[in-house]
């Protein structure tokens, strides 16, 4: 589990905790096999019909993820440098030596690189921690390479339309693989350049109450412990 020393493991590193529950790992050079990525269909998409497909030539933008390794160390030193009690109390990583612990390997962060680009993709950036990689690529080639049909629905609730695939996503690798970031977004055009838009969890309108904010909010139970930490407490170490 997450815990209190986490934000000052992943000082510098924002990608580290949106990667954390991602799964990707390099294909082998071994025969591929097909596998189904679940969890990337909206249920919305089983009661509505289709308003048509995204252009083949639109480019969209995707995150890749790899898995930590040293799952079980890691999360045995997320504990102790929690506890008071443990010789680790505080001696938390710099980003260079999570990377270098739990972070993928080079070989398989540049592996994952080179089946996305022979896919047809563009990696656009890379990361110290190894831990995404941020790829781009026209519809038609990210419906190539996930086998599967992008298009647009509308919102069963709202004025407006998102896209998502109508399938899981299926990849020809024979390793276990998580998910793209960014597989269904909404289609919500903004009003005028400088539209401030809506709080996502109730609907006000940010336009007219830009300080709006959900104090008290409840915390992510991988994160609770991070309840007591305080900005001030700056006792920061290194082994």
């Amino acid at each position: 589990m997450l815990a209190q020393g986490a934000c000052q493991w992943f000082r510098g590193s924002p990608a580290v905790l949106a990667g954390l529950c991602l799964l990707l790992l390099p294909a082998p050079s071994v025969l591929a096999e097909k596998q189904v990525l679940p969890g990337h269909v909206p249920a919305a998409v089983g009661r509505v019909q289709p308003l048509g497909r995204l252009r083949a030539a639109q480019r969209l933008n995707l995150a890749i993820g790899l898995p930590l390794r040293n799952r079980q160390a890691l999360d045995n030193l997320l504990e102790a440098v929690c506890n008071p009690a443990s010789p680790r109390f505080r001696q938390y990583l710099t980003p260079e030596q999570f990377a270098s612990n739990f972070g993928p390997s080079e070989q398989d962060y540049e592996a994952v690189a080179a089946f996305l680009s022979a896919n047809g993709l563009t990696v656009t950036a890379r990361h110290p921690n190894r831990v995404l990689l941020d790829v781009s690529g026209t519809v038609a080639d990210i419906e190539k390479t996930l086998q599967i049909s992008l298009k647009q629905y509308p919102h069963p609730a709202e004025a407006r339309a998102f896209y998502a695939p109508d399938t899981e996503p299926v990849l020809d690798l024979a390793v276990p693989v998580g998910e793209a970031i960014s597989m269904a977004e909404p289609i919500a055009p903004l009003c005028r350049t400088d539209c401030r838009g809506l709080c996502p969890e109730c609907g006000v309108d940010l336009n007219d109450n830009p300080t709006h904010e959900h104090p008290g909010e409840p915390i992510d139970a991988r994160l609770a412990t991070l309840a007591d930490w305080h900005p001030t407490d700056t006792d920061v170490t290194t082994r």
